[in-house]
């Protein structure tokens, strides 16, 4: 130990630079957590309403991994989405992804139910319609491709899904 102090020198002005680099190490985080806006809240503006807040636990769906979350729900509404901290695979953390479903879930654009293009392609027209029509639709297509020989013509795109909707396209294939 003492051979490898020989060649070290520490000056009054090291000694200080040395201080100031972990005071502001240890006081930087601090100062930061407390003064900037955390970007990983678990909350998407004010809550809607007033009413008796409960934690409900579920899993995420947004990629095949199904991470456990809790989402904070006020008067039927959930208005935050955190980790579960007891679930075996993400222990309490979510991804970017996971923590962005409150934005995914009340987007704008989301379909709220089956629809149908109502004109030509890319014209971005579309009717709603009911579920049970939408699977006839469905069927309808699906009867037509395997009746002409063509079943090829039918394709499926989806992640890795271990769930019930892989084994659902496992049947179909």
């Amino acid at each position: 130990m003492i051979g490898l102090m020989e060649g070290l020198e520490i000056t009054r002005r090291s000694f200080l630079k040395l201080g100031l680099i972990a005071g502001a190490g240890y006081t930087l985080p601090k100062y930061l957590r407390a003064h900037l806006p955390d970007p990983f809240r678990d909350e998407v503006g004010p809550p809607p309403l007033q009413g008796p807040e409960t934690w409900s636990p579920s899993v995420c769906t947004l990629c095949a991994a199904g991470c456990g979350m809790l989402a904070r729900v006020i008067a039927g509404k959930a208005v935050g989405i955190k980790g579960l901290p007891t679930h075996p695979l993400n222990r309490g953390k979510l991804c970017p992804k996971g923590l962005a479903g409150l934005q995914h879930l009340y987007h704008p654009d989301l379909l709220r139910g089956p629809a149908r293009r109502v004109g030509k392609r890319r014209e971005d027209r579309w009717e709603s319609v009911g579920w049970d029509e939408a699977y006839e639709m469905i069927a309808e297509r699906l009867i037509r491709l395997r009746d002409n020989g063509t079943p090829d013509r039918f394709g499926v795109l989806t992640g890795a899904t271990a769930s019930l909707t892989g084994k659902l396209f496992e049947r179909l294939g």
